[in-house]
């Protein structure tokens, strides 16, 4: 119970750090109006706001976990992995930028929104679901939820591509994925979505592996449930032998 309120608390705290590095340029950016509309429509805020929302909705439990020693239901632990998986692909969408149109990714990172949207909220999402995110054993295909976000994003962006290939524009392609080189750029944007589903498997291994790891452990250290447990037990006194006259 105290390594569950310790992995709670460290829960909580990276739970914490992705909402406040959400919001806070989100709410600058609202309050300046920045940016337009369309912007808060584009992968990278989506991503962000979706894991920013699920690390709202954990806080609550972490705390509560925190108090009782308890873990995560295992609907949230599905929505950490799906939010973890959708902060992921904003890593894996930044690369295949830079790859495919020559988009400076890494000279983006020095913009304080982009660093935190694309870089940092990423890393600690995929720390916490791995090291902190513990509960009971899920079915296996439950990993597939934490495919959705990149599944039904990239998946629609490229049908609408498909269907307005003859007339492409920025609302269309708004990464120019296939404006900038076409078989490439389809084929880009069926490896987004294959490499989130290679993610989402990936962290649920990990995940689990991290709590066999300690559920093994507790049973290891827990005494066998109706195996009598002699304490002290007085040894046996011989009686004493006879001798013949």
């Amino acid at each position: 119970m105290k390594r569950e309120r310790l992995l709670n608390l460290f829960a909580f705290i990276f739970n914490l750090a992705i909402v406040v590095l959400v919001a806070l340029p989100l709410i600058v950016s609202l309050i300046l109006k920045s940016e337009p509309i369309d912007t808060y429509l584009r992968f990278e805020i989506l991503g962000a706001l979706i894991v920013g929302l699920v690390s709202l909705i954990s806080i609550p439990f972490n705390l509560l976990g925190l108090a009782n020693g308890t873990k995560l239901p295992r609907g949230i632990l599905v929505l950490n992995l799906l939010g973890a998986v959708g902060a992921l692909s904003n890593l894996t969408l930044g690369i295949f930028r830079m790859a495919v149109t020559g988009f400076d990714f890494f000279g983006s990172l020095t913009t304080s929104i982009v660093l935190m949207y694309d870089l940092i909220v990423p890393v600690l999402a995929l720390l916490a679901f791995i090291f902190f995110d513990h509960a009971e054993k899920t079915p296996f295909p439950v990993f597939l939820f934490g495919w959705i976000i990149p599944l039904f994003y990239f998946g629609f962006y490229l049908i609408n591509v498909l269907v307005h290939v003859m007339a492409i524009s920025g609302s269309f392609d708004c990464y120019d994925f296939v404006a900038t080189q076409e078989v490439m750029g389809y084929v880009s944007i069926g490896l987004i979505i294959l490499i989130g589903l290679i993610l989402a498997l990936l962290l649920y291994v990990l995940n689990r592996l991290m709590n066999k790891a300690y559920f093994q452990e507790v049973a290891d250290n827990s005494p066998v449930v109706g195996e009598p447990v002699i304490l002290n037990a007085p040894a046996e006194e011989e009686a004493p032998v006879m001798e013949e006259a």
